[in-house]
């Protein structure tokens, strides 16, 4: 299958949603048999470009032969499984709409960069980002007002937001490989390279710019092959704790239920927090993320530790499947759903979310807000059928029972 890429004078930087409601989510998809399709290549962009012959010059203007898969699953992806692009100095797998033709509001990339490389510099046209180190030292530098770009260390647990148009990197500036996960606020985000534009501009014009002679001012080559840079012989930035855009896991408080822990990153951690949220999960071996939906938002969710049979319930839809580390889930906005921890190993989950304050509606909430009589009378029979059913308020996280 030939992947076809758009053109950058094609890409449209529509009006963001600050959050995302039931109305934009393409529930006729569900019950249609998806065509053929394929990954995005970059980190959150539909501008593809390679640095080895494995992806031979992939670029906003050309189209390449690339790995497919043979259909568009409804919930359940293998992103850590997916045949990565690889490029000189680290790999980039991503699932959008190309991969799971019902996402909506939401994406993820799994970016990996090698020591002495940067992910270097550019912007998403469409989407916020918000991203979570899994492993690996490193930085993220942005810049989107005032006089100095904001320089962030990241490491295991850093969690940071970067707003739609903002240009950063991210660098490795470790010993190890750096791991990422990076969710977008769109199902298709689109991204420009910095390299990839100004060698387009005519040099006189970027002269007048500094008020500089055409002679005075560099040539600029258009570099079509800069997804990944290397950095080796560039100092690290002075890397400093950004209120407004970072957090780290370990100071988010946790919420602990019989069954695990919950952490929840809220706008009150991330003042700029728009559009996206983050909850850590991890559940002791055998739990249960009881039956559940989410009235404000989408979730996908990228599975660390431990395999979960996850079984969500729709209109004329029941969909039952397991993911294994390394998979997403995708569950749409107002799906019922729960998630058991089939393994004996503590199961961990990094959920994204498309609204900055997400809710949910937990059934055993629903136990505790209703009369018993009253519920048992949904099912036609007796009205003592739930006498003994305790009112335990929010469960979310039950417990195996011996």
């Amino acid at each position: 299958m030939t992947w076809e890429v758009q053109n950058t004078s094609q890409l449209t930087s529509a009006a963001h949603p600050t959050e995302h409601d039931a109305t934009s989510f393409p529930r006729r998809s569900l019950f249609t048999k998806a065509a053929a399709t394929t990954a995005l290549g970059t980190l959150g962009s539909l501008t593809l470009s390679a640095c080895t012959p494995i992806v031979a010059n992939e670029t906003t203007h050309t189209s390449t032969t690339l790995p497919t898969t043979p259909t568009t699953p409804l919930f359940h992806y293998s992103l850590e499984g997916a045949t990565p692009l690889q490029y000189v100095g680290g790999t980039n797998k991503i699932v959008t709409a190309a991969n799971i033709e019902s996402l909506s509001g939401l994406s993820l990339s799994s970016l990996q960069v090698e020591s002495g490389f940067m992910r270097g510099l550019f912007w998403h046209l469409n989407a916020h980002a918000l991203s979570y180190c899994l492993s690996g030292q490193g930085e993220i530098g942005m810049f989107l007002s005032g006089k100095k770009a904001t320089v962030v260390a990241i490491q295991p647990g850093t969690i940071v937001f970067v707003p739609i148009g903002t240009i950063y990197y991210i660098r490795n500036t470790g010993t190890e490989m750096l791991h990422m996960l990076v969710a977008f606020t769109h199902q298709q985000p689109e991204s420009l390279n910095l390299s990839d534009t100004l060698g387009d501009l005519p040099r006189p014009l970027l002269a007048q710019t500094f008020g500089l002679s055409v002679q005075d001012f560099p040539a600029l080559l258009q570099q079509r092959d800069q997804f990944l840079v290397n950095v080796s012989r560039v100092s690290s930035g002075n890397a400093s704790s950004s209120a407004p855009y970072t957090a780290h896991l370990k100071d988010i408080p946790a919420q602990t239920f019989s069954g695990g822990i919950v952490k929840v990153l809220t706008p009150q951690l991330i003042p700029a927090l728009d559009g996206i949220s983050l909850f850590y999960l991890q559940g002791t071996p055998g739990a249960l993320s009881e039956p559940h939906w989410h009235p404000n938002a989408h979730e996908l969710g990228y599975y660390v530790q431990g395999s979960a049979q996850i079984e969500i319930i729709a209109p004329e839809l029941r969909e039952k499947f397991v993911v294994q580390p390394g998979d997403i889930a995708w569950i749409p906005q107002n799906y019922l759903h729960y998630i058991d921890n089939i393994s004996s190993d503590p199961l961990t989950i990094v959920f994204f979310f498309s609204n900055s304050k997400p809710s949910h509606v937990d059934f055993s909430q629903v136990m505790s807000a209703f009369p018993h009589d009253l519920l048992a009378t949904c099912f036609g029979s007796d009205l003592h059928i739930f006498d003994n059913i305790p009112n335990l308020g929010d469960v979310t996280l039950a417990a195996k029972q011996p």
